[in-house]
Parts: structure tokens; sequence; C-alpha cells
């Protein structure tokens, strides 16, 4: 008897057969994915009572999905049909899959009665409106994908309430596997592990990559793509408490307030891009605390401040921050004091500039070329060398610097060079102070 059948990546052509549950009653799992399947999807499929795995993407299925497939198919756990032409619901409200773990196709209200979904990729398709609320009610959801769609209004603050995404995640393996398990890890060939049949692959774009995944790596994955979408408002401070996400992508929307600061909080965040945004103020000082960041983006914003250049943040290029034309500091060529300068002049900056006049460098320079008296450096021999600095009123001023000690002179000179130590000083709190009241 066939309980497998895999005929993915191939050059398969045509429709399925209409009698699929005479030609093989006994399929666990079902993989055609990957070929050039055309027509309907028969509905001899939903008669597939053992049915555990299918996988019909990437290929150029029409039509609607089998209602009866819902209804009779309660061991379907896993559920691919990506990548086709298929229309309306995918599944109907009376679905007994409570336990499905894939879930492609429309964003249905009736989502809560699937509590144990982990991935929803519902990318790369033409969905419209908000995002609904009930999304929320999904506690075990690992991936949320609705990246590249038309979907509007505001992130729903309830998303901040999965605990998947706040709470360290862990593996349950079914016992039942038995001396399978070790097979398991070293293939990772497994999704969930949660039964040797539930074989499936699925692509993400994470990190500017898109990259395939499957078995023990993909459940370990918790992440959030809603780039490329009409997104507006500001991004809401309590997806801060995400404290187990990994990957974070909202770029590409049309949000118009600050940069969240409770970002800072995401601990395990690795990937978090927020360029092509309309986000303002400054990047939180605070966001170096990201010791796991290893791809940032702010780029084509209008932040503006200094760059927090520690830590990880001193290894990202300039291309996650080009396009903000108010942000300074490395890895930016544009100096602080300089960019601060020019926006006051040019009457672009809306708030006071903060800065300071010992921000300047020519402060620095006057102020030496101002305060030094004329003094000198007499050698062993009498005669005196090095640089004046100032005017002299002869004869006098010539005759006490030839009466001068050379010890006096030193002691003149470190005593203005200490001085001027104090103004730097000054300087460095005077920035370290505006720093602070930006935070």
């Amino acid at each position: 008897m066939l309980y497998e059948l895999d005929i993915s990546d191939n050059y398969i052509f045509g429709e399925l057969p209409p009698n699929m549950d005479t030609l093989f009653p006994n399929l666990i799992l079902l993989n055609m994915s990957t070929n050039e399947l055309q027509g309907a999807i028969p509905l001899s499929i939903s008669k597939l009572q053992n049915l555990i795995t299918l996988d019909l993407s990437q290929n150029n299925l029409s039509g609607e999905m089998p209602q009866r497939l819902n209804r009779n198919n309660t061991s379907l756990k896993f559920l691919k049909l990506s990548n086709n032409k298929l229309q309306g619901d995918i599944l109907s409200k009376y679905s007994n899959l409570t336990e499905l773990n894939h879930l492609f196709g429309f964003i249905p209200s009736w989502l809560p009665s699937l509590p144990n979904l982990a991935l929803l990729l519902l990318g790369r398709n033409f969905f419209d409106g908000t995002i609904p609320t009930k999304l929320c009610q999904l506690q075990n959801l690992h991936i949320l994908d609705l990246s590249y769609n038309k979907i509007s209004g505001t992130i729903p603050s309830c998303l901040s309430n999965i605990s998947s995404w706040m709470k360290e995640i862990t593996i349950q393996i079914d016992k039942s596997l038995g001396p399978q398990f070790r097979n398991i890890m070293d293939t990772s060939t497994y999704l969930l592990v949660a039964t040797p049949y539930t074989r499936i692959k699925t692509n993400l774009t994470i990190k500017g990559a898109t990259l395939t995944y499957e078995g023990i790596p993909f459940s370990l994955i918790t992440a959030i793509d809603l780039s490329m979408n009409q997104l507006i408002d500001s991004f809401p401070f309590q997806m801060g408490n995400l404290k187990e996400l990994h990957f974070l992508n909202l770029s590409h929307n049309i949000p118009s307030g600050p940069f969240p600061e409770s970002f800072k909080n995401l601990e395990n965040i690795e990937s978090l891009d927020l360029s092509h945004n309309k986000l303002v103020g400054m990047i939180p000082p605070q966001i170096v605390q990201l010791y796991l960041i290893s791809t940032f983006s702010v780029a084509f914003n209008n932040i503006s401040g200094v760059i927090p250049y520690e830590k990880q943040f001193s290894t990202f290029k300039e291309s996650s921050y080009t396009g903000n034309h108010d942000l300074c500091g490395q890895p930016l060529q544009r100096n602080c004091s300089y960019n601060n300068r020019s926006q006051t002049q040019d009457g672009k900056g809306e708030e006071e500039d903060n800065s300071g006049i010992l921000d300047h460098p020519m402060f620095f320079y006057s102020l030496v070329a101002v305060s030094l008296p004329s003094f000198a450096i007499r050698t062993g021999d009498g005669r005196f060398s090095g640089l004046w600095i100032g005017g002299l009123d002869a004869p006098n001023d010539y005759a006490n610097a030839e009466k001068a000690h050379t010890d006096d002179a030193l002691k003149l000179l470190f005593g203005y060079l200490n001085g001027i130590t104090t103004i730097r000083k000054l300087r460095n709190r005077e920035l370290e102070e505006n720093e602070q009241r930006n935070a």
C-alpha cells in the first residue's frame, strides 16, 4: 500500500485525476508541488481520510478549494497551496482542522478556531482592508507573513499579546517516534516533529535573503513581516514586549510616528527593518543594547540626530541609514556639528539647535588664539626659541620675556594647556547633556 507520494520539483503537467481516493486510498503525504499542474483541485482529495500533509504549491491550479476537505479530513495538519490561482476561502467556518499548522490563502474571520496555527503565510497576494484583531487570539503563531499586499490601517497593538512571541519556544517531541528521533535531529526533515509524515518546505525572506526552511529549525523561528503594505500611524509601542521575536520587517509602509523607543526591549531580535517609512525623531541610544542584532535598517525615513554607533551597531554600513538628511555621525560621511549648524543657518530645522557654541570647532581655535599671551621657551644659551602667540608691546614685553625663567615659562604654558583641557571637558559635558536631553 502506498502511504507517501512525493513527485515534487518535476515537469508534470495536466490536471489532477478525478479519482484520487480510489487510486491512493491510504495516502498520508501527497506532495506535488513545483510542477505545471492545471485545472481545479478534485473533490476526490477530500475523501483521503488519512491525509496529513497536502502540498500542491507552485502550480497553475485554479478554481476554489473543495469545502468538503475541511469537514472530512480531520487528520490534515499541513496544507500548502501557495503560488497558484485559487480563489475564495480556502477553509470554511465549519472546519474541524483545529490542529492545522500551515494555512495559505485569504484571511478569514474564524481563524481563532485554529488554536494550534503556527504559521500564517499570506504574502504576495492582493489582500486589502485592515489586519483583523482576531489574529491576536492565535497564541501559538510563530511566523506571520502578510507582506506584499494592500493592507491598510494600523497594526493591532494586541499582537503583543501572542505568547509565542513573548515566551521562550520549547519543542515537544512525539514519544512514539522512538529511535527515529536521532535521525530527525540529524536531517531536520520534520516540521515541529509532531509526526514522521510532516515533511514540508517554505521559503522565507529574512535579513534581505530568501531562504528555504524546513524541519526543526523552522519550528524555532519567530518572525513578523508586514512589509510592502499601506500601514499608517505610528507603530504600537507594545511591540517592544515581543522579547522572543527574532525577525521584524515593517519596511515600505507609510507610518509617520517616531522611532519606537520600546524596540530597545526586543532582546532576541536578529533582524529589524524599518526602512522606507516616514519615521521621525531620533534613534534611541538605548537601542545598542540589542546585542543579537545582525541586520538593521532605517534607510529613507525622516530620522534626525546622532547615530548610536556602539557595540553591534558599529558593524552596520552606510546603507542602513542613507536617505535621512538630518541624520549624522558614523558610518555616514556627515559631521554632526556641521550638520546641526547648516540646519540652523538654512532655516530647515523646526527644533531649536541645542548643540551650543562649544560644539563649533572654530570656537576652540579662536579661544586659543585670543587667550594665550605671548610666551617663549628659553634655551640653554640664553636665546628664545619656539612660537610666539599673540602680540607683544615692545620694549617692555621683550624685557619681561627675557627675564622669565624657563620653569616659569613652562608653568605658564602648561597652565594654559590645562585651561584648554578644561574647555574640552566642558564641551564634552555639554554634548552629553544634550544627548540626555534629546533621549
